[in-house]
């Protein structure tokens, strides 16, 4: 009762150590809501919020009107140059024309624009004449612009090493076999490698990297692998030259190191070039050692010689021997696909008088080639049987003499 009214109570009842620890402050414990920091820091970040509001239309009000302009006329110019394009690239392109033709590279070239080069470019023309952009800014654009070119750059001149390589491979005869896919990957790979690398470099130095070092520890890295992988880029290099000199491409039938191989062509590689023998194994060989020796190449012949010798015996009179060129040469008329060369009384033999007889295959496959000299010698045979005339043998006389 005397603690609700606030009266001392009487004697004893309240001892000096209760009532010092009624009149202790009472602490605020240290996780309690602070509502007046919390209402001022609501206040402050209202009011910045609303000043930058009021800055933002302050800014609009000002200049709203030339940078809605700006960013039509960006958008426009960025349209435009795409409209430009296609319009461009249609009108190059000509279909009567081969694919290696200058207008149609050029279309091609043209195509290759890439849309994201059209939106830089765009932005950097319109840069400078939009207003409150400061210098920073305006050298921040220049340097995009200048990597993207770097780029854009490499992606033309790729295009046009891509479509030079396809016309020259479509410009060769067609007894070569036309243009080869292995060919055409290993040109593209080898310049896209080289395009891409020094693109790398121009854009470090464009960004303002010191390239020097780079350069030099890429040369000394460089030469160690080049040394390391001299075998490789030999046969790469006598790959190349396969493909640019062409002394046989995929499909000829091939004859090399002094006669030991020989096969036909089935894939021509970055290091090895693979052959499919007579006999059915597959031959894989280094493009180097390939280009070491010299190489017969059966498929660029346009037709076969073949030279056979006769005899006949000695006891055949001479004016049976002045008929025999002319039997064999009606022989060899009448016999399809070939061609009559000569025939001549060469020598007088061991055993026999030899007549050496040549003419032509006018095919240069192999078993076609084998099957019309049968039909010549055939028709040879046939001609002598129905002359009379007797092929010589080699023979020998033995006189005994009895003592």
């Amino acid at each position: 009762m005397w603690l609700a009214t606030g009266k001392s109570a009487p004697g004893n009842l309240i001892t000096p150590k209760a009532t010092a620890l009624t009149q202790a402050p009472v602490s605020p414990e240290p996780n309690q809501f602070d509502n007046d920091a919390a209402m001022e820091a609501v206040n402050e970040w209202a009011a910045t919020a609303f000043a930058a509001a009021q800055s933002a239309i302050e800014w609009l009000v000002a200049q709203g009107p030339q940078q809605a302009l700006a960013l039509a006329i960006f958008l426009g110019l960025f349209v435009l140059l795409r409209l430009f394009r296609g319009t461009l690239c249609g009108f190059l392109r000509s279909k009567k024309l081969p694919s290696h033709a200058a207008r149609n590279i050029a279309s091609e070239v043209v195509n290759s624009t890439s849309s994201l080069f059209l939106l830089v470019l765009s932005a950097a023309l319109v840069a400078p004449f939009v207003a409150g952009l400061s210098p920073t800014a305006l050298g921040y654009v220049d340097s995009a612009l200048g990597v993207f070119l770097i780029i854009q750059g490499a992606i033309w001149l790729r295009t046009i090493i891509g479509a030079v390589t396809t016309g020259y491979l479509d410009r060769q005869p067609a007894v070569d076999g036309g243009p080869g896919s292995t060919a055409a990957t290993l040109i593209k790979t080898v310049s896209g490698f080289v395009i891409w690398a020094l693109a790398a470099v121009m854009i470090l130095t464009n960004l303002g990297f010191q390239v020097g070092p780079l350069v030099a520890g890429l040369g000394v890295g460089g030469l160690a692998i080049g040394l390391a992988a001299q075998s490789l880029f030999s046969d790469l290099f006598a790959a190349l030259a396969i493909i640019f000199d062409r002394p046989f491409v995929r499909g000829d039938f091939i004859i090399f190191k002094d006669g030991s191989y020989s096969g036909k062509i089935e894939k021509i590689g970055m290091k090895t070039t693979r052959l499919r023998s007579l006999t059915g194994e597959q031959i894989v060989i280094a493009n180097s050692q390939l280009l070491d020796k010299e190489i017969r190449n059966f498929r660029r012949m346009e037709r076969r010689r073949v030279s056979f010798d006769v005899g006949v015996v000695y006891s055949t009179p001479h004016g049976a021997l002045q008929a025999i060129p002319s039997l064999i040469k009606d022989a060899i008329d009448r016999t399809e696909g070939v061609s009559f060369d000569r025939s001549n009384f060469k020598a007088f033999g061991a055993s026999a008088l030899e007549f050496e007889t040549v003419f032509w295959v006018n095919d240069r496959e192999y078993d076609v080639f084998m099957a019309r000299q049968e039909a010549v010698l055939l028709a040879v045979h046939k001609a002598f049987e129905e002359a009379g005339l007797e092929f010589a043998f080699p023979t020998r006389t033995v006189n005994l003499v009895q003592s």
